[in-house]
């Protein structure tokens, strides 16, 4: 895919895959935007490293849903949990949208740029790693499918970018916390 000219998204959780996923665009020169989706339910130490982030890759753009999770799980009086995921949608998927003007009708100038990688799941690996997506309306790029988490964490050694410490602790995941995919020792 040409990328030139188009509007290019790159989402920063202040996880592993999406801090390799920012090296490896500013490593390859590849302009991008940077956003965070806030959900304002996520552990303070993401917060602080987004903030490290930000000083190594450039401006991270804080993307704020018009209702925080609290809010959310008052108004749907149900947790959000594997089988019933609301909270994705309502915190992440839609502000994003609503923020870069994306809706159905597709958009042929804008790439969102996500750090799925296929070794996460096997729903992931089938993705490939472009594809046109109705949904959001614009085009989808994954350009870590294909690396494994030695790679990824190799890439911020290279960089001498510090780990989310979070992982140091144990957590497999980082973003909201507690995920409802989270294991019982990250709680």
């Amino acid at each position: 895919m040409d990328l030139t000219n188009k509007k290019i998204l790159v989402g920063v959780s202040g996880g592993k895959d999406s801090t390799a996923l920012a090296l490896f665009m500013k490593e390859n020169n590849i302009p991008a935007i940077f956003y965070f989706c806030d959900t304002g339910w996520e552990h303070p130490e993401t917060y602080e490293y987004l903030n490290y982030l930000e000083s190594i890759i450039g401006k991270i753009i804080r993307i704020k849903p018009e209702r925080d999770f609290k809010e959310l799980v008052k108004s749907k009086g149900i947790f959000p949990s594997r089988r019933i995921k609301f909270c994705t949608q309502h915190l992440k998927i839609n502000p994003f949208k609503k923020y870069f003007g994306l809706s159905s009708k597709f958009s042929e100038d804008v790439v969102c740029v996500t750090g799925e990688r296929a070794e996460e799941s096997p729903a992931r690996a089938k993705k490939p790693e472009f594809e046109k997506d109705s949904f959001l309306g614009c085009y989808i790029w994954r350009p870590l499918k294909s690396w494994t988490w030695e790679e990824v964490f190799s890439l911020a050694e290279r960089y001498q970018v510090k780990p989310n410490p979070l992982y140091k602790r144990g957590f497999k995941r980082v973003g909201c916390f507690p995920c409802i995919y989270a294991n019982k020792a990250e709680y």
